[in-house]
This record gives C-alpha cells, structure tokens and sequence, in this order.
C-alpha cells in the first residue's frame, strides 16, 4: 500500500546543518531535527542564506514545461547511474544557469511502478514532484526521501555555500576527528567504536555538512540525518557549527593479509584538498561555478591537518586504530 501524504497549510520547521528547512508536508528522517513552531521564523546559524523551502509540484503541464525550459538552456548536464543506500536510481541533472539546477530520476526497483521524481532546485528550496507514466501526479504520495534528501537537499546546501562530505566524524578530547573513505572502507565502523567509549561523543556516521568560507572559519555542522543511527541519537547532536581543532583522517583501507601494520601517516596540504574533493557528496551534479566554489572550500579546509590512516582489514586492528588515534589527538592537544 503506497504512502499517502498530508499537505498541511502550516509549515513543519526542520534545522538541518545548521539551516532552517521549512515543509509543506512532513518528512520522516528529519523529524529528529524539527523545531518548535516559535522558533520557525529564525535564520540560519551559519549566517549563510535564508532558510530552504520544500514543496510541491503537483501540474504536469508545469513539469512538462520547466523540463523544456531547462533542456533548451542548460550549460551543463549529468546523465547517469546513482546508488542511495541499498537502493539505485537512473537521474538526469540540468542547469539553465547558475541559480536553477533541474533533476529528473526513477528508482530501478520494480516496486516502485515506474514513477519518476522531478526536483528543482533554486534559491528558494527544493520544489519536488512524483509522476506516474504517462506524466500522470502520483497525488497523495510522497517524493523518494532518499533522492530528497541525497542529491536534491546537498545541491539545495551547496548554493547555501555548505558541502556535504562522505564522511563519520567523533569528538574525542577537544578534537573532531573526521574519517573520510569510500563505502565499506571502515569509516562507520571506527567511528562507531570510538563513540561507544564513555568520553567519546559521535558527530556524524556518514555525512558531515562543511561551511569553508573565505570569511569565516572552517566549521562542520553535524545537524544532518544518519541513515545508520537511530533517532535518539540524532538527537543529541550539537546544534551549533563545530570548529575547535578539526582533524582529517583518510583512511586507506588494506587487504587482511597486508603485511603493514596500522598507521598515521601526514599529509601535506595540496594532498588533503584533492582527497576532501574526492569525498565530496553530489559533486557529479554541480555545473562549473558551483563546482569552483566546492573546490575552493575543500583548499581553505586543507590548512587543517590531515593525515592517512592506514587500515589493514583483521579484526584485532579495529582496537589498535581507535588507540593510536587517540594517541594521536592526546599528541595534538598537548601541542597547541
């Protein structure tokens, strides 16, 4: 049975990293992100932008024509396979300039009955739409939370001046530490183990929201939903930019009989910026100016240290890398 969905005339205010989205309807993964009606008016805490807006496109004749209008224009275009989670999707991305981005997917699952999802993206929001074949409004249903919240809300921040990097972050000591690798490298699991320590507090498990501007100073804003962490935990997430002594982690997973033990190895800083480029999130869809503005803000980030983690895949070096890490952030704090 097909999720039916409420359009409510008063807006449900989410905060997500750092920025207030208002919804025309709810929307799930952000419900441990909503704030009091009261507070729904308030700015960004990034002090970046005005707050993004979700809504809903219901006429196909609007669709039909803001596709053409887009098709005709674009000076930049992405056609290609995405995966989101466990599941993959066929998307179609155009920028009429800089200020507008065009996307346009259907999920490869038979259970999803053909739909496609249609989102523009703008200075206001995100305006998205589901459409049966033939161009039919799937009325009362929602749009795919997963593309929603994945390629659409990360171009939707990126003109916001906010990247999203594929990343698990934790607060050890005083020092974020940020580990930044490919899925199924680790990332999730260190991180994970580290947080389960008394002293330790996770940030992020998958996604960390970067604010790199050349005003201010390089921050990351944990207010984002974590597909692998349950709602309690989103919760407790701080509801202000981070910016105390951020440390980034690249690790280089190793295959279980690599003869190399673990190990931090540093980085220099041109070397840190074209690996946080390359754990950028959605950076495929991005048309040249944004894309300059993403590279920019990963070199003002690379003044931070960065180092790799070398990871040999053996059950009994998950141990061994949480201590040299915090070994290492006791080293760092002593420092400064």
């Amino acid at each position: 049975m097909s999720q039916r969905l409420r359009v409510s005339e008063t807006k449900v205010t989410y905060r997500v990293a750092g920025i207030p989205v208002r919804s025309a309807y709810p929307v799930a993964a952000l419900a441990p992100f909503a704030v009091p009606s009261a507070n729904s008016s308030e700015s960004g805490q990034s002090g970046l932008s005005s707050p993004i807006d979700l809504s809903l496109l219901q006429s196909p004749q609007a669709s039909f024509a803001i596709r053409l209008h887009t098709e005709a224009l674009s000076n930049y275009r992405f056609s290609g396979h995405i995966t989101l989670g466990a599941a993959s999707y066929d998307l179609r991305a155009w920028w009429p300039d800089d200020e507008i981005c065009m996307m346009q997917a259907r999920r490869n699952q038979p259970e999803n009955g053909g739909d496609h999802h249609t989102f523009v993206v703008d200075a206001r929001g995100v305006t998205a739409a589901r459409f049966s074949l033939p161009g039919v409004p799937a009325q009362g249903r929602p749009p795919d939370e997963c593309l929603l919240l994945g390629p659409a809300l990360a171009v939707s921040l990126a003109m916001r001046g906010i990247f999203l990097l594929h990343a698990s972050a934790v607060l050890v000591d005083g020092v974020v530490c940020v580990f930044l690798a490919p899925s199924g490298a680790g990332k999730s699991t260190l991180a994970a183990a580290l947080a389960a320590q008394d002293d330790v507090r996770g940030l992020a498990d998958d996604i960390v929201p970067m604010v790199a501007r050349a005003d201010k100073a390089v921050s990351l804003i944990p207010e984002f939903p974590q597909w692998k962490w349950p709602p309690a935990w989103q919760r407790r997430f701080p509801q202000t930019a981070v910016r105390q002594n951020i440390r980034w982690f690249f690790i280089h997973p190793l295959a279980a009989d690599a003869t190399q033990s673990v190990a931090i190895e540093p980085l220099k800083p041109a070397v840190v910026m074209l690996n946080l480029a390359r754990h950028g999130v959605a950076t495929r869809l991005l048309n040249p100016y944004w894309l300059r503005q993403h590279q920019q803000a990963c070199q003002r980030a690379a003044s931070l240290p960065g180092m790799t983690l070398h990871y040999p895949h053996r059950p009994e070096n998950l141990a061994i890398a949480c201590d040299l890490v915090r070994r290492y952030v006791q080293e760092a704090s002593h420092a400064l």
